[in-house]
């Protein structure tokens, strides 16, 4: 999951899928799971000096959400790749 903290448009990527969006979480729930989910399960994949994700920044991203989830994940593995990366 850290991995795509390293990708362009990965940050927003991971807040904006489905699974998170339609959770029935609130903003600041997306937020604090998120930021604990990457503390915790993800915590050797993410980037030093990543900043935390806040309430602000998921209902931006709720104002935008992903069309075509699994196109938007091809192309950041594709992107990924052309920097090196391996997400999978």
């Amino acid at each position: 999951m850290g991995e795509f903290l390293r990708v362009p448009g990965g940050r927003e990527f991971i807040i904006k899928v489905p699974g998170v969006m339609a959770s029935g979480l609130n903003d600041q729930q997306i937020a604090d799971v998120t930021n604990w989910l990457l503390r915790t399960w993800a915590r050797d994949s993410v980037p030093e000096g990543t900043v935390s994700f806040d309430a602000p920044e998921v209902a931006r991203a709720r104002l935008q959400p992903i069309v075509d989830v699994a196109a938007e994940r091809r192309r950041l593995v594709q992107q990924a790749k052309s920097m090196g990366l391996a997400l999978e």
